[in-house]
């Protein structure tokens, strides 16, 4: 129950802050690394042959939407000067469950190539409505950190955010993938949930994140107990 308070809080949000390097030894290897990652979102690139981005490759053909599951547009995303994402679409359900069947029907030939994967998460994606639905992002396969880059996990000063400290390893790491991927949004993973996906505006340095899930310090009180004790090692 404790984990599904914070993962169904409609406010989340990542803030992204320099500060001094690391310092800290890293931890050995964690048993199941992408219980926490960092991923790059990618609603732009073409799939295959189809010459438009993934979702609506399969629109295209006739494969989504599904009973069950709608295509939403979303606004426009992205930094000036960099990259911008223009009106990404997304497949949506109230059950995340058939949001998955959707794609896992889905003949091999219109599977996302390795390079790719599907993360899901929650919010209020339908424009003019607060209803609380499960969307499916299309992410980078190769995280940016996961789990084993994590160095500690801690409340910030009144409890107004978790603070997600990386190792100087990928704290670098973090810094150069950033840097490189401007206007683009960035998937904070939890147990395979997507918590929140912030546009990154800039190159973050220094090997600190600050994730925010509410307005009230028990949210993230919540966040910061099942992250320190899934990262335990």
């Amino acid at each position: 129950m404790l984990r599904r308070t914070f993962l169904l809080t409609a406010s989340a949000s990542i803030a992204l802050l320099a500060c001094s390097a690391r310092t800290e030894e890293p931890l050995g290897p964690h048993p199941n690394p992408s219980v926490f990652q960092l991923l790059i979102v990618d609603h732009e690139t073409a799939f295959a042959d189809a010459g438009v981005p993934y979702v609506q490759a399969l629109a295209g053909e006739g494969l989504l939407p599904v009973e069950g599951v709608e295509l939403i547009k979303l606004p426009s995303y992205g930094r000036d000067g960099h990259r911008t994402i223009e009106g990404p679409t997304v497949a949506a359900s109230s059950d995340r469950a058939a949001l998955e069947r959707a794609f896992e029907a889905l003949p091999e030939k219109w599977r996302l190539p390795s390079s790719h994967a599907l993360r899901y998460g929650q919010g209020s994606w339908r424009p003019g409505s607060d209803e609380p639905l499960w969307a499916a992002f299309v992410v980078q396969s190769d995280p940016v950190v996961d789990a084993n880059g994590v160095q500690r996990v801690g409340l910030v000063d009144d409890g107004v955010g978790v603070e997600v400290i990386m190792t100087r390893e990928a704290g670098e790491r973090f810094a150069e993938v950033s840097g490189a991927n401007v206007g683009r949004k960035l998937a904070i993973v939890f147990n395979g949930e997507v918590l929140s996906d912030p546009v990154i505006a800039e190159a973050i340095t220094g090997g600190r994140a600050v994730i925010t899930v509410g307005a009230e310090p028990a949210e993230n009180e919540a966040l910061a107990r099942a992250l320190k004790q899934a990262l335990e090692r």
